[in-house]
């Protein structure tokens, strides 16, 4: 049996606090190293958490309510500059992958990886920011076969996650 890289997911900008819910029971399904939540991504309560207790019990209901106990069993981290947190993957050997329609994407059935990696993705609504497609190692797109032009960011995730790892 082959070890398998190691994968990391970073949310960056994601509005809904049942996406992140839904986002942490793909990831600890999956095997996620750790889960790391950027810019103003609803995220469970931390350590010195500065935010007021109803706010975090908020986002912490509706996280539990699609995300199950996934947040109990994988590893996450808030960090708002996502940027800082790029380049401190890069250096400790991690591939930058961002999952995104983009005009220099890869088709995901075309992607090969064999180094740890961290997938990013991005808001429901614009996606990965320009600034941060700039510094992904490679951008990796899921096509759309129907009418639609986009999948649900946790659902994007859930058959980005299963398609790069395995």
């Amino acid at each position: 049996m082959s070890i398998k890289p190691k994968v990391n997911v970073i949310a960056h900008n994601i509005r809904s606090s049942y996406n992140v819910g839904a986002i942490f029971r793909t990831c600890e399904a999956v095997g996620a190293n750790t889960l790391y939540l950027t810019g103003y991504t609803p995220f469970p309560r931390i350590k010195n958490d500065k935010r007021l207790d109803f706010e975090i019990e908020k986002q912490e209901k509706k996280i539990k309510k699609t995300g199950l106990d996934g947040f109990n069993n994988l590893p996450f981290e808030h960090i708002e500059n996502i940027l800082d947190l790029i380049q401190t993957l890069k250096k400790k050997g991690y591939k930058i992958v961002a999952l995104e329609q983009d005009k220099n994407s890869t088709n995901i059935y075309d992607f090969k990886n064999d180094k740890d990696i961290t997938i990013i993705i991005g808001n429901e609504v614009t996606g990965v920011e320009k600034q941060v497609l700039d510094l992904c190692d490679e951008i990796v797109e899921i096509p759309m076969f129907g009418k639609g032009k986009s999948l649900n960011v946790g659902v994007s995730l859930g058959v980005g996650l299963y398609l790069i790892k395995n």
